[in-house]
């Protein structure tokens, strides 16, 4: 099974999770919200790009990751056979490590997100070997938390999550404040869709994120006014032209403390602009 085929299977296997998930009383999952109808972004490409951060998808011969499309193909070709715990046998590099053993309910019966033993040991051996992009050192923050063995920090950002951070304890601060100003992009990006149902389509809606608004920059608007978009990018690489503008776009309505959200629509509109057809946000709201 691969192409449209393939993505309408998993898409609708993912919206059957998604149900399951939340009769077992999950709220913090992907599709909870919307189900029965299927999530507009599926599980599987929201968190790819994770799965080969976290070394559970196989890179290429290249060290990138390979596409869904790919890994499709590949488990399309090692056959039907499986064995006694229902894997298939291949005769090739599988697109993924060997994973634990799934749950007896799997296929029926109730399901949650609590790891298992195995499924928990798996994943700290995994986080464990994260490596930076830049070498091979094992430097980057979360293998450090994972290999301290402490106690869990309070936060993210708590005192003794900086202390391990060790030489990432800057790159830690940035991710705080681009955390922050991303909290604030989203409160501003929601009124103005109020907006544009008001303005452009005249029709009644509620002003319920244009009066959330305030509240979130009053919790956000000090952390996120402090980034160096220019830090950010040694960070994590140069960022795409029209989000950088949104960002300091936004940093700067944060800082000059108008609560006119409207002086954004332009920017927003344009960062937006791919994603028109399903979103609505340029030139009115169809949703």
């Amino acid at each position: 099974m691969t192409g449209p085929v393939a993505t309408r299977a998993l898409r609708e296997r993912e919206r059957v999770l998604a149900g399951r998930l939340r009769d077992a009383g999950e709220s913090q999952v992907i599709g909870v919200r919307v189900f029965p109808k299927p999530s507009s972004q599926p599980p599987s490409t929201v968190y790819w790009n994770a799965l080969a951060v976290w070394g559970i998808l196989r890179p290429r011969l290249d060290g990138r990751a390979i596409s869904r499309a790919q890994a499709h193909r590949q488990l399309k070709s090692s056959g039907t056979a499986t064995n006694d715990d229902g894997q298939p046998f291949l005769s090739f590099d599988p697109p993924f490590v060997p994973l634990p053993a799934r749950p007896d309910s799997w296929h029926a019966g109730p399901l949650t997100l609590w790891l298992t033993i195995a499924e928990a040991a798996f994943l700290r051996e995994r986080l464990s070997q994260l490596r930076s992009n830049g070498d091979h050192e094992l430097s980057l923050l979360l293998a450090r938390l994972v290999r301290t063995e402490a106690a869990a920090p309070s936060g993210m950002w708590a005192d003794e999550t900086r202390a391990i951070a060790g030489p990432d304890q800057e790159s830690l601060v940035h991710a705080q404040q681009v955390a922050s100003l991303a909290a604030v992009g989203r409160a501003v990006y929601d009124p103005l869709r109020e907006r544009i149902v008001e303005v452009d389509d005249r029709r009644e809606t509620s002003t319920r994120h244009r009066d959330y608004l305030t509240d979130v920059v009053e919790e956000h608007g000090a952390v996120a006014v402090k980034l160096d978009v220019d830090a950010l990018e040694a960070d994590i690489g140069v960022l795409p032209p029209k989000l950088r503008a949104v960002l300091i776009a936004t940093k700067n309505w944060i800082a000059s403390k108008s609560r006119d959200e409207v002086t954004l629509l332009d920017l927003y509109t344009a960062a937006e602009a791919r994603k028109v057809n399903r979103t609505g946000f340029c030139g009115g709201s169809h949703s």
